[in-house]
């Protein structure tokens, strides 16, 4: 089959959608389908054929667009979609207007949209944003003949709202590459051990709880460190972050690499000894940076949240608290780092589901039967 990928971001352009779009072009590939992405950038690809449209994504550029499409002739056209990615607060009629021109001029081409996001959440300051975001998501939901979901609670939301649409859930992968195939990297713990959270900072992840958990380990004689793996926005929530690391007196503790190329980040995750998910919507399948700490076999402590899905069960791939317990999160990093066994099991457990649910090969593999599925 013929497929052309749309995505705003795509390496070298560090950014987690477009590390998606990449992974997700090769997999497809490997299973003899062919290629194009539409992309910002230039970027050199042996197999995948992508083409540079430049930095506006404007309603000007979408005769080049639709022209690219026309050349390539697909089967099926896939558009990453976050609203923000494309447009000012996330306000987006060019890719509105693009979703309706595909539909009109492409009549048997299978659109599907994977929503990495939908929309921001609903508060008086963005009450009106919230509503455009909304209409603009349900317009296109509408208009595609599959939307790819990446949980199960928005799977159901959105099947309830829109009764008549294809809607499948499909989780991300890991972004970072497990290149030697490793087992579960355990260390011997005894008073020394490193823990680390891998992402963006973004208020849905609770760092400030993890900090405050870190000074509690300290007052019991642990030497432990925290790696903060990732891009350092500067903004109020890293100065808040700041104060507080400041406030509690250690410093020491916490090592920030800021942005890291894909190399890097899997020497880091490697290192680690336990894996912090501080989202406080629970451990899903949208959330890369738990599929690549998944991937690497290590043992984590993550928040069960209202996302979170029954593939993550408490003690037996993964250990799940209540969010903001700093008391708890202390606990249980102590308990882990003073039980070897239970660390190994848990990461082999952590391996074999990542194996299992959110390998690239599952991921691909679930494209194909909905792809395959027009076909019956």
């Amino acid at each position: 089959m013929r497929i052309s990928i749309i995505s705003r971001t795509f390496p070298p352009t560090i950014c987690g959608v477009g590390d998606y779009s990449y992974w997700l072009a090769n997999i497809l590939e490997s299973l003899n389908n062919e290629i194009t992405v539409i992309t910002t950038n230039k970027a050199s690809d042996e197999k995948i054929n992508v083409i540079s449209i430049g930095k506006n994504w404007n309603i000007l550029k979408l005769h080049r667009i639709l022209s690219i499409l026309r050349s390539a002739n697909p089967d099926f056209i896939i558009i990453q979609y976050v609203c923000q990615l494309y447009g000012k607060a996330g306000i987006i009629p060019n890719i509105v207007l693009l979703v309706f021109l595909i539909k009109l001029k492409f009549k048997s081409i299978k659109l599907v949209i994977t929503f990495h996001e939908l929309w921001i959440p609903l508060t008086f300051k963005d009450f009106i944003l919230g509503i455009i975001q909304r209409l603009e998501a349900g317009f296109i939901i509408l208009m595609a003949n599959t939307s790819i979901i990446t949980t199960n609670t928005r799977e159901m939301a959105l099947k309830k709202l829109f009764p008549r649409a294809r809607i499948y859930k499909i989780p991300v992968g890991s972004n970072i590459p497990n290149k030697e195939k490793l087992s579960p990297s355990i260390h011997y713990l005894k008073k020394d051990f490193t823990l680390g959270t891998f992402g963006r900072l973004h208020p849905e992840r609770d760092l400030l709880t993890i900090i405050s958990a870190i000074k509690i380990i300290t007052v019991y004689k642990y030497n432990v460190t925290l790696k903060i793996i990732g891009k350092i926005d500067q903004g109020i929530i890293y100065t808040t972050l700041l104060k507080k690391i400041k406030d509690l007196g250690i410093e020491k503790n916490i090592i920030w690499t800021d942005s890291c190329s894909a190399k890097e980040i899997e020497k880091h995750i490697t290192n680690l000894d336990i894996y912090l998910s501080p989202e406080i919507d629970g451990a899903s399948g949208r959330r890369g940076a738990l599929m690549a700490a998944l991937s690497f076999g290590l043992p984590i402590i993550a928040y069960g949240g209202k996302d979170t899905e029954k593939i993550f069960e408490n003690g037996e791939n993964i250990i799940l608290i209540p969010p903001r317990k700093p008391d708890i999160l202390a606990q249980r990093i102590i308990e882990l780092a003073n039980d070897e066994k239970r660390r190994i099991l848990l990461g082999e457990m952590a391996l074999e589901t990542f194996k299992k649910y959110f390998s690239w090969e599952t991921i691909g593999r679930n494209y194909e039967e909905i792809f395959q599925s027009f076909f019956r």
